[in-house]
């Protein structure tokens, strides 16, 4: 067979192939934009890609990040657009587009984008709206401000607590509109306790996926948003949460050193206008 340079250099023999992977927490969909299955290898592994009514609004390359964005359109009874009704998945979907011909055995990758809004424009149709990593790096950053209260993100560099060591074990009961009751008895912990944490689990479908947890009272907890993906004898796990102030940090994670607040912050505003000097 020819290389794909050849075909894809040729004024007549080329006929491309668009292939379509979705990745997320080690899961993988892959579609075709063929009217057949479409047998293609990468990494030196083999995969069939699924026939699917799928188009994109085209690769751009004008130096703007956020006008290189792509739209993929496809029927919204396949299996990856179901991942967004109801709550979204935590974890992001990254989406590859790959291009080979018929005559040709080689596959080329031409674009990799981040799925960064999910639409249902009409009935049966869902779009994806793709960003690219460097239209990521564009957006604006956190600064670290002084305050007294810390700023860090619970777990997360700065902060340095292992999540793991403060892990909760727990059995779903029963659940509602955005509430959770375990069969674990989360009271001991006192309640709030995991107010402000997350919860975690294993869920059908998408992996490992992720709600905050607003409120927490007794053997229950109140989840930042619906409760969909959860069901009777789920196992879960549960992380504390914390309320970014100097007792809590020691008390419930000893992690006073990492404290990111600044405890001894005057009260007053240095550019109040007052002359002390």
């Amino acid at each position: 067979m020819a290389s794909y340079k050849e075909v894809e250099s040729s004024n007549f023999e080329g006929r491309p192939v668009f292939l379509y992977l979705f990745e997320m927490n080690g899961l993988s969909w892959r579609y075709t934009s063929a009217d057949a299955p479409v047998s293609a290898s990468l990494s030196g592994r083999s995969y069939t890609w699924e026939p699917q009514p799928i188009m994109d609004d085209g690769i751009r390359q004008s130096g703007e990040t956020q006008a290189d964005a792509m739209k993929l359109s496809m029927a919204s009874s396949v299996p990856v657009a179901a991942l967004y009704l109801g709550t979204p998945p935590a974890s992001p979907l990254t989406v590859s587009l790959f291009k080979k011909h018929d005559d040709s055995d080689d596959v080329v990758l031409t674009y990799v984008g981040d799925v960064a809004q999910v639409d249902f424009p009409s009935p049966g149709t869902v779009e994806f709206s793709l960003v690219t990593l460097s239209a990521t790096m564009d957006r604006m950053g956190l600064r670290l401000s002084w305050m007294r209260s810390c700023p860090y993100a619970l777990y997360d560099t700065g902060c340095l607590v292992d999540k793991a060591k403060y892990r909760v074990t727990a059995t779903v009961l029963s659940f509602g509109k955005g509430d959770v009751v375990l069969s674990t008895d989360l009271s001991v912990y006192g309640d709030g306790y995991f107010a402000g944490g997350f919860i975690e689990w294993n869920r059908a479908g998408r992996g490992v996926d992720r709600r905050g947890i607003e409120a927490h009272t007794g053997s229950a907890i109140t989840l930042m948003g619906m409760s969909d993906g959860f069901s009777e004898g789920d196992t879960v796990y549960l992380y504390p949460g914390c309320t970014r102030t100097a007792e809590v940090c020691q008390k419930r994670f000893d992690n006073l050193l990492n404290y990111g607040g600044v405890l001894h912050m005057p009260g007053e505003s240095p550019f109040s206008g007052k002359n002390y000097f």
